[in-house]
């Protein structure tokens, strides 16, 4: 369903329970005579700046790496994030975020934040110190921005490359659920963190209001294939866990739905759950009561918990269902996880279990009887307290409707429970916040908190000044043995925001002592046994055929068992492409808590191509266990690239791969290859790789898409009323929606559209649009450019302004592709001759081929660090440009003379390495109508690690029109070529040719030669005078 306030959820559910009645079963609690007092944690509670705390939870962590969990950090209404001793309540640094988010959206009507989530805090650069990642926003109607951010733990200072704000759909006045109203929507959910590529750093995972699932790296750039859209608003904070046991961790996700006819979708809830490249686990989402779609409209407020109920070795998932009309009763759900990842949305034996309210709730795990057992407890909305066995039947004592210190009943304010030994039986209690305290229910389902009247001789109460809705957390932050149990809150008179600390009891057994169970947020209840966590590795992303590299692999024992050499090795679980091992034994024994360092070495096979190149643990010939390190090593060179072609003897494809590319499959629609389109040859036009390179959108002349490879259904556009003539399609990070363009500059969006308006005018002295020629995204996805036939570029309301190229010869609409550069900041224009201008601050790329004198170039695509480019001909022939090298290998057909070829996508590439740096300026001769002439560009020559190197340059033949300033010296030393006297050219075009030799001897008599040839094009009164790039 289409976003509907919370606020609305809870007046609804209130009627609803008023006409339900209550259960009949309430039961009398028995006094319980506490045998200890309850005094409060020295300093506390904490005044803190910020309006108060509200919904916001505390995250207790170890920031001084000391292992103890000393810290607590909290956030408050107004935005404001804190670190607290936990200890002693000093307040060890505060950050507003409120001016981080308003810079970056000064028209968002409040300049204030909101947070009411609870911080992730997490190692995510390896540096041996935390990060704080917090999420930010509220209800969209509350018009303020929303977020994530990431602070440094030492002083609260924000990390490079924060915040990040979501999309603006939501919000406006008296459209709430339809229209944006100038704030980023935000989220009311908390982040997660987990490696979810193998590559020893952590990733940050967070659902937000605009209907999306984030994975961020550390530098706040999107991971290839995020976000996901789930096309509804997100209430619940992710899981992330192993489902599927191959090492590679899932993404799960509750989420609000509505009913569409095109994604066979149904009004209330579904469970998502996403594999590591954003790709949806076959067979999800489950929709809650899939046996009466009519009436399956239970939300999803619920955040998932992971266990493995049953204890057939796979993760299972907890999520409730929360307020809608269903027919059928509120629900906790446990998804089997060996059904998950098999197809089906089938259960645990035993569950669904029936509530008597609904759990929106995030359930938690632990051993309530004190057997080793899996027990879940989770609160309804109407306070009912519940407590079951793993195999779905209620624990003796539960449900129970706890009552606060006056003897009022616990309603909707009932929150999520945390759990923890409290008095060493070795079994968990239940520690919740409602009103104005906290609360706390025995294994046996009784209350030990007061239940009223007050004050009460004979139990204790946890209270503070004002209404709370966070979420305790519990833990020994001192070393003295006693347990300590903390909430946010806000001092008396609702002004003020505060942090409460009271200590209980001697410390025991935690088995999930805050919100999302540990400070990384994944919710996962670990029971003992294997696990490892990867810390580290060396493994190469490339190597050339036949080379060996030694590495050296980290993995962490976070088990309860000791590895032992000769029963525990790290191996290859898809077996070793690189050696005829498989296997790398212990040396020694590794005890829980400690790491194991494995070196070996790699030896790459002869051919090219993508190998698996992935690492785990094994005990004994079986028994796979915790994280993968490594994921892909490439070997050689060469480029995955794909040619779309109008070839009319098409053999099966129009789509060719080249190099290392594999095939991606012929284009569909709706689930039926080929596509219409596709088998009455209506004529592609342009098509686009989604950003994990997995799949591909293809537009044809009529408009019409079609999609291939691992590419999602997001929605077709809609059919235009008159004939377009297609120009260039564009993808969204995650392939959240695609965008068409036509000649006339007309945008048509799939899906759900980005909030983009665009602006109609350029520089001067561009005016109005023209021939719309080209479009490109800004690298993070909220502006974009488009550009016509002459090269001037338009842009939307929240793309930068580009600057004009001067000088340009685009009078004759020679113009055909805008590239932007990885930062966004600079940018290339491809013309019709195959020449390639820079713009911004792009570098200018040298070419390696010889400039076309009529329309010859029809596309380009820069290489992944932005200083090569690969471009296609019309023929289908490919060229290089820059560091890019040479496609070699697997290369596609050709057709002399003829104009086939329509688009060309990079998947992957690699740069060649050089003794020289690109120029930082194209070298281009100008003539004015006057014959005055200027340019030069200098290569820098520098030895590889500092090492003084000897050359000498040469030019054969030698010209009049290009000069050196020294033909011998050593480095480093700054090579500058120049013009001399242009030669004339009375009928343009006219090409000059020579070759330019360096010869470079380093200090142990090792020559190395280089030689390119430089061609100096005359076309409409410019020269352009391409150089080489040294790149062997």
């Amino acid at each position: 369903m289409r976003y509907i306030p919370r606020r609305t959820f809870v007046l609804f559910l209130f009627a609803t329970l008023v006409l339900a009645g209550l259960p009949a079963s309430s039961r009398a609690q028995e006094p319980v005579n506490p045998d200890y007092l309850l005094p409060p944690q020295p300093g506390f509670p904490v005044a803190l700046a910020g309006s108060g705390v509200m919904f916001a939870s505390p995250t207790l962590a170890d920031l001084d790496g000391n292992g103890q969990e000393e810290t607590a950090i909290i956030g408050t209404d107004d935005g404001w994030v804190h670190a607290v001793r936990a200890d002693n309540g000093t307040v060890l640094w505060s950050h507003n975020t409120g001016p981080d988010f308003h810079a970056r959206e000064p028209g968002c009507r409040n300049a204030y934040t909101r947070i009411r989530s609870a911080p992730a805090v997490a190692d995510l650069d390896g540096d041996g110190t935390q990060e704080v990642v917090v999420t930010v926003g509220d209800i969209p109607e509350l018009h303020t921005s929303g977020g994530l951010i990431v602070l440094r733990s030492s002083d609260g200072s924000v990390y490079p490359g924060w915040p990040y704000l979501t999309e603006d759909y939501f919000g406006q006045d008296g459209n709430p659920a339809l229209y944006p109203d100038g704030c980023a929507d935000g989220f009311v959910t908390s982040p997660a963190v987990a490696d979810l590529d193998g590559d020893g750093r952590l990733e940050v995972v967070a659902s937000a209001t605009d209907m999306r699932v984030y994975v961020w790296r550390l530098d706040g750039t999107l991971l290839p294939g995020w976000p996901r859209v789930t096309h509804d608003t997100m209430w619940s904070s992710p899981a992330i866990a192993d489902l599927d046991n191959d090492g590679w961790p899932e993404v799960i996700i509750g989420s609000d739905s509505h009913t569409d006819p095109y994604f066979s979708s149904y009004n209330g809830g579904a469970l998502w759950v996403f594999r590591r490249n954003g790709a949806s686990l076959a067979g999800t989402p489950c929709y809650f009561d899939p046996g009466t779609p009519s009436g399956s409209n239970h939300t999803i407020q619920s955040s998932p918990a992971v266990v493995d109920l049953d204890q057939d070795g796979w993760l299972d998932v907890l999520i409730g269902t929360g307020p809608g009309s269903s027919p059928t009763p509120p629900r906790l759900y446990a998804f089997s996880g060996y059904a998950l990842t098999h197809n089906s949305c089938g259960s645990v034996p035993g569950w669904p279990v029936s509530t008597n309210g609904y759990v929106a709730s995030a359930p938690a795990v632990g051993d309530l009887e004190g057997n080793g057992s899996r027990d879940v407890v989770a609160t309804t909305l109407n306070g009912w307290l519940y407590a079951w066995r793993p195999n779905g039947a209620l624990l003796s004592g539960f449900p129970i409707r706890p009552s606060d210190h006056a003897g009022q009943p616990a309603g909707a304010n009932l929150n999520s429970p945390v759990l923890g030994d409290l008095d060493g039986n070795g079994r968990q209690d239940i520690f919740f916040s409602f009103f104005w305290e906290v609360g706390i229910v025995r294994d046996n389902g009784r209350q030990h908190t007061s239940p009223g009247p007050w004050p009460d001789p004979y139990r204790p109460s946890l209270l503070t000044d004002w209404t709370i809705n966070g979420i305790p957390a519990l833990g020994n932050v001192d070393s003295d043995s006693s347990l300590e149990v903390f909430v946010g809150g806000t001092a008396s008179g609702g002004n003020g925001a505060r942090l409460y600390a009271w200590q209980i009891s001697t410390t025991h057994t935690l088995n999930w002592p805050m919100f999302r169970q540990n400070p990384l947020h994944i919710a996962v209840y670990f029971t003992g046994g294997n696990d490892a966590t990867l810390v580290s590795h060396t493994l190469p992303a490339t190597l050339p055929p036949g080379g060996s590299q030694g590495v050296r692999v980290v993995m962490k024992n976070t088990g309860t068992s000791t590895w032992t050499p000769g029963n525990y090795r790290l191996c290859a679980p898809q077996g070793n492409a690189f050696g005829s091992f498989t296997c790398v034994d212990l040396t020694q024994s590794v005890a829980p808590g400690a790491t194991a360092t494995f070196n070996f070495t790699l030896t790459a096979p002869a051919g090219l191509g993508f190998y698996t190149n992935t690492w785990r643990m094994r005990q004994g010939s079986g028994g796979w266990f915790g994280d993968i390190a490594g994921d892909q090593t490439v070997v050689g060179n060469q480029p995955a690239l794909y040619v779309l072609t109008t070839d009319p003897n098409r053999n099966g494809t129009i789509v060719y791969p080249g190099g290392i590319a594999p095939d991606l499959g012929q284009p569909r629609d709706r689930g039926i290859p080929p596509c219409t389109e596709y088998t009455v040859h209506v004529a592609p036009q342009a098509f686009r790789l989604t950003t994990d390179r997995r799949g591909y959108y293809m537009v044809f002349a009529n408009d019409r898409v079609c999609w291939g490879g691992a590419a999602l259904d997001v929605g077709g556009v809609a059919w235009p009323l008159e004939p377009r003539t297609i120009q260039d399609i564009a993808v969204w990070p995650g392939t959240v929606t695609y965008v068409t363009l036509d000649a006339d500059g007309e945008l048509r969006y799939a899906s759900v559209p980005p909030p983009i308006s665009l602006i109609t005018t350029a520089p001067a002295p561009c005016g109005p649009m023209q021939t719309a020629r080209s479009v490109a995204l800004t690298p993070d996805g909220r502006g974009l450019y488009v550009m016509d036939a002459r090269g001037c570029i338009y842009r939307s309301d929240r793309a930068p302004e580009l600057p004009r190229l001067s000088n340009v010869p685009f009078a004759d609409n020679s113009a055909k592709k805008l590239k932007l550069t990885p930062t966004g900041t600079g940018y290339y224009i491809l013309d019709q001759y195959g020449r390639v201008w820079n713009g911004g601050d792009a570098p200018a790329l040298t070419p390696r081929y010889s400039m076309a004198s009529s329309d010859w170039a029809r596309d380009f695509e820069l290489t992944s660090g932005g200083r090569g480019y690969y471009l296609l001909a019309k023929d289908g022939s490919i060229w290089t440009g820059g560091a890019a090298p040479a496609l070699t290998f697997n290369v596609p057909p050709t057709w002399p003379g003829q104009d086939v070829a329509r688009d060309l996508e990079l998947a992957y590439s690699i740069e060649e390495a050089g003794l020289a740096v690109p120029p930082p300026a194209s070298l281009a001769f100008m003539r004015d109508l006057q014959g005055n002439t200027s340019g030069n560009v200098t290569l820098h020559l520098e030895g590889a690690g500092g090492q003084t190197m000897t050359w000498q340059a040469s030019l054969s033949p030698n010209v009049s029109w290009l000069r050196l300033n020294a033909q011998s010296g050593t480095t480093p030393f700054d090579l500058v070529l120049s013009h001399g006297n242009l030669p004339s050219c009375s009928n343009p075009p006219c090409t000059f040719s020579t070759t330019f030799s360096l010869t470079v001897t380093d200090g142990y008599g090792q020559q190395y030669n280089y030689a390119s040839a430089i061609t100096l094009t005359v076309v409409e009164q410019m020269w352009r005078l391409f150089l080489p790039t040294a790149n062997r």
